[in-house]
């Protein structure tokens, strides 16, 4: 029973998947360059944003503060991605 629940979630799972990836698929060669360019940006800027952060830290308080600033916009920028690829994630997921 447990093998053809396991199963059926896999095929279900895969199903969606290829469904997200066709839709990414389709898009022009030029607007999915465009749009992992923008992405690399944003995250060389987040990048310099966080080293600066930690260069500029004094204390363990400070640091902490920088480093879940980082946790907070790694999370975004994924759900972001999964968005633009046309993935649900954990929240969206019904």
């Amino acid at each position: 029973m447990k093998t053809l629940l396991v199963a059926s979630l896999l095929l279900g799972s895969i199903g969606a998947f290829a469904n997200h990836h066709e839709e990414w698929d389709k898009l022009p060669f030029a607007e999915k360059k465009t749009k992992i360019s923008e992405k690399l940006d944003n995250k060389i800027k987040m990048l310099q944003e966080n080293k600066s952060c930690v260069d500029g830290a004094k204390d363990d308080a400070a640091l902490k503060v920088c480093t879940d600033k980082m946790h907070q916009e790694r999370k975004e920028m994924k759900k972001n991605w999964d968005k633009m690829k046309g993935k649900k994630g954990k929240k969206d997921k019904k």
